[in-house]
């Protein structure tokens, strides 16, 4: 008797503990935006926290088994896929999915915290490259660890996907507005130069609030620069051909800071 009282009193301060951890998320309060949109450090703390105790899956999954996880409605749609709480992996161990379902939802109050914490942010590109990087560290640190057994691969992708998708809202906030500034038509001379200054003004505007910006994982850092390039360099090597062609080929370079290769 002993023994099984002691046991449920370790229960109880194994569910107590991860219940102040939860509050402690929801509580975090700084508002200081990390610099660049990077990785919020909140971020890291809280999966490796969640990695740790996945370490003790099975003694959590007994904890937990006779207390399924109560989530709040309406849930925020916007933010997290509410599929991923309900069936966050394809394990048909009831004990698991009850596990694995509050692993999901810890995260999901990662998540809303850090949707949150974008605001922080005065450019609205950053906003999105901040949610990037931090939502795709997420998915990489469950894929990479014991996470990624107990929320599945679809899970994942799922997460993956939404950081692609705010890594494209970032590209399009921070550097559409130097595609804009390309004509895409043919300019007189006197036009040529008045939005080859427009474009000039547009690409500097870009760089300086885009000087700090933080892609913390490479293979993302690469798509981004490969889609931005994509974006803009093809274009403008287009435009500085039309105006060679209506100025000559010296003047371009008069108003051009950076001629591109041709």
């Amino acid at each position: 008797a002993a023994a099984g009282d002691s046991l449920l009193r370790l229960a109880e301060a194994a569910r107590s503990l991860i219940g102040d951890f939860e509050a402690a998320i929801q509580g975090e309060a700084s508002r200081s935006p990390v610099p660049g949109g990077g990785v919020h450090p909140m971020t890291g703390y809280v999966m490796n926290y969640l990695v740790l105790l996945s370490d003790y899956n099975a003694a959590l999954a007994d904890i937990y088994a006779d207390l399924p996880l109560q989530i709040p409605t309406p849930l925020p749609d916007s933010i997290f896929d509410s599929s991923s709480i309900s069936s966050p992996s394809s394990s048909s161990n009831s004990e698991d999915s009850t596990l694995s379902a509050r692993m999901a939802w810890l995260i999901l109050v990662l998540l809303c915290k850090l949707d949150k914490k974008a605001e922080c942010h005065r450019e609205v590109s950053l906003s999105y490259l901040f949610l990037a990087n931090n939502v795709k560290y997420i998915a990489n640190k469950v894929k990479e660890t014991p996470l990624g057994d107990m929320l599945g691969e679809e899970w994942v992708a799922r997460h993956s996907a939404k950081a692609r998708r705010y890594a494209e809202s970032y590209e399009r906030a921070g550097w559409g507005p130097v595609a804009a500034a390309i004509p895409a038509a043919t300019v007189t001379a006197a036009e040529a130069a008045e939005r080859m200054r427009q474009f000039n003004a547009a690409a500097e505007a870009a760089l300086r609030a885009q000087e700090s910006a933080v892609v913390a994982n490479e293979a993302m850092r690469a798509a981004i620069r490969a889609n931005v390039a994509g974006m803009v360099v093809p274009a403008y090597r287009a435009f500085y051909q039309r105006c060679r062609e209506v100025m000559g080929p010296r003047r371009p370079r008069r108003w051009c800071s950076s001629p591109p290769r041709m």
